[in-house]
């Protein structure tokens, strides 16, 4: 039979923070300790209810040998798993406590040797009461990371995790590509644009026309330079007079200054 790792029990507690105060998750379901539920067994949780660390990891211990048995019930069928794949499996359990339910098709998959498709099938369970929480993606994400890992180097050191429900990933911020903020920055950007092109060709043209007059005037003797400078001036303001594309000129830098800002600091990409 085989174990989780201490690998494995520190990425569990890296997306399970200890509460030591029992409180409703957000399924509304009474919690305590590093996730523990009455579902999966053990004493009954009520909100309010009040525990020491020490009884939290006793809790967390008993959690993790049940959730243990049930993908060691998978391996007896026959199929074989690295380490790192036992240590997702049992997370994605202790989590969902689904990996042996009928609707759930990881086992399947497994047994006929299929275990490239079990991470699209851990990547569905993100939802809760229908809907997706941010949360529940990132540790789907980790969990998939884990499955995928070399078998030769889940050994090898790396950073440990913080152990107090502190979300370890690797996400970036959406481009502004795909980012509705950043489409409505390129939005403004176009319309303001087309919208100044267009007013620019219109009082552009007829400043313009006052321009070549005064040139011409210029020309015959009846202009004089500071009138000329006069006209020139006129035709660059004509281009940032416009009060529409102005506006829009803000709208447009407003939404890139807000995409940027989330792209920093929100991680959009699982928003």
């Amino acid at each position: 039979m085989l174990s989780i790792s201490p690998k494995g029990e520190a990425f569990i507690k890296s997306f399970e923070q200890c509460r030591l105060v029992a409180y409703a998750d957000s399924g509304g379901v009474p919690t305590i300790g590093w996730g523990h539920t009455a579902k999966v067994g053990g004493p009954a949780v009520r909100v309010g209810q009040r525990i020491t660390q020490e009884q939290a990891d006793t809790l967390f211990n008993l959690d993790v040998a049940r959730f243990e048995r049930d993908v060691n019930k998978v391996v007896a069928m026959g199929v074989a798993l690295a380490q790192h794949q036992f240590d997702a499996l049992v997370s994605f359990h202790y989590n969902t406590g689904k990996l042996l339910s009928p609707k759930c098709s990881i086992v399947r998959l497994l047994k006929k040797g299929k275990h490239s498709m079990v991470p699209a099938v851990m990547l569905q369970y993100v939802n809760v009461n229908g809907k997706p929480l941010v949360g529940l993606k990132r540790r789907r994400l980790g969990e998939v990371g884990l499955w995928n890992m070399p078998d030769d180097g889940y050994d090898a050191p790396e950073p440990e995790y913080a152990g107090t429900g502190a979300i370890v990933d690797d996400v970036t911020g959406k481009g502004i590509f795909k980012s509705k903020i950043g489409n409505s920055a390129i939005g403004g950007a176009v319309l303001t644009g087309t919208d100044a092109a267009n007013q620019w060709i219109t009082d552009a043209g007829n400043t313009l026309t006052n321009f070549e007059a005064t040139i011409s005037s210029a020309t015959l003797g009846n202009s004089s330079l500071g009138e000329i400078l006069a006209s020139a001036g006129g035709l660059v303001a004509t281009t940032l007079s416009d009060p529409k594309a102005l506006s829009l000129t803000v709208v447009a830098l407003l939404c890139i200054a807000i995409w940027w800002w989330r792209y920093e600091h929100m991680e959009e990409s699982l928003i």
